[in-house]
């Protein structure tokens, strides 16, 4: 008798107060949309249940448990630049087959409006404010100038997100979280890594998921070494998988605002899910690194994409 292996994924404990409840409550949103999307064949687990109870947080979703031929990374695979790329193309594949979807603008997916586009900003001006009000001490100056200017760029990013659907191109739907933990990786072959955990799912641009597997786990000299290759690596898996078009410098434009994006995910782990110093106080140096390698001030003077986009290539 052939017995199927699953893996549940339920809420914890006191759920009602747990800072990630609308979070864990949204990957039920996923499930139901992917349901509905009738997608199979994507690099993740195959789901067969999921319920949800809005008003109590309780929550179940039945997955495939991958755990004989899967295993979480470790430490030591973070060295081997071959997953790296192989994390990329996953990303890419998820996000082709999304890409420009036509749920993308109504529904949970609609574009906020100006007031709530204005409402976002002015609550991420408050928090960067007492943020660095609780932590500037702890920060250079240095640090502190790209924290206010990772805001600016982000709220142009967000006034871009939330485009009128008639006229956004090239959007998609995202983990929102695509670190690299979020990955599955094969136990014994090259096959391609299962992404996990979506309860910070959404539409937006896909190189926001490519910038949150980059952003701290990323071995310091991968950023040299191997990151603008990457991040083309991604683009040519999206033509591979049907993306049209999306140019390589609109990609890389993207890119880069999303690495200057995630310098503010400390602030956010403070001010929205209450985590310490302790938690995410050694994320800083890499994100600010990244910041200053991509030479994202640029981007709060309009300068040329395409021109740095070519000068990086040039060294790879």
């Amino acid at each position: 008798m052939y017995i199927k292996r699953l893996f549940i994924k339920t809420c914890k404990a006191a759920g009602s107060s747990n800072p990630y409840r609308t979070e864990n409550l949204r990957e039920c949103h996923f499930y139901r949309f992917l349901k509905e999307e009738s997608l199979c064949g994507l690099p993740l687990p195959e789901c067969y249940d999921f319920y949800s109870a809005e008003e109590t947080g309780e929550f179940v979703i039945v997955l495939e448990d991958l755990s004989e031929n899967y295993r979480a990374p470790e430490a030591e695979d973070l060295t081997d630049e071959a997953l790296w790329f192989r994390c990329a193309e996953s990303l890419a594949e998820f996000h082709a087959a999304f890409w420009n979807n036509s749920r993308i603008g109504y529904g949970e997916l609609a574009p906020a409006n100006e007031q709530q586009i204005e409402r976002d900003i002015c609550r991420n001006e408050k928090y960067l404010k007492d943020f660095l009000s609780t932590f500037g001490c702890k920060f250079s100056g240095r640090t502190i100038e790209i924290f206010k200017r990772a805001l600016q760029i982000n709220n142009v990013l967000i006034k871009d997100k939330n485009q009128d659907p008639s006229v956004t191109r090239c959007k998609t739907i995202c983990n929102g979280d695509s670190h690299i933990y979020n990955f599955l990786i094969s136990r014994e072959d090259a096959a391609r890594p299962k992404m996990i955990d979506f309860q910070f799912w959404g539409d937006g641009y896909g190189t926001e998921d490519l910038a949150h597997l980059t952003r701290v786990h990323f071995p310091d000299e991968f950023r040299t070494k191997i990151q603008i290759g990457l991040v083309r690596h991604y683009y040519d898996s999206l033509l591979k998988y049907g993306v049209k078009d999306y140019t390589w410098q609109n990609c890389f434009m993207d890119y880069r605002r999303e690495i200057a994006s995630m310098v503010l995910i400390p602030m956010w782990q403070y001010c929205c899910f209450g985590a310490g110093y302790e938690e995410w106080g050694e994320d800083i140096d890499k994100l600010t690194a990244n910041y200053e390698y991509f030479n994202c001030d640029e981007l709060c003077s309009g300068g040329s994409a395409a021109a740095m986009c070519q000068g990086r290539a040039d060294t790879e």
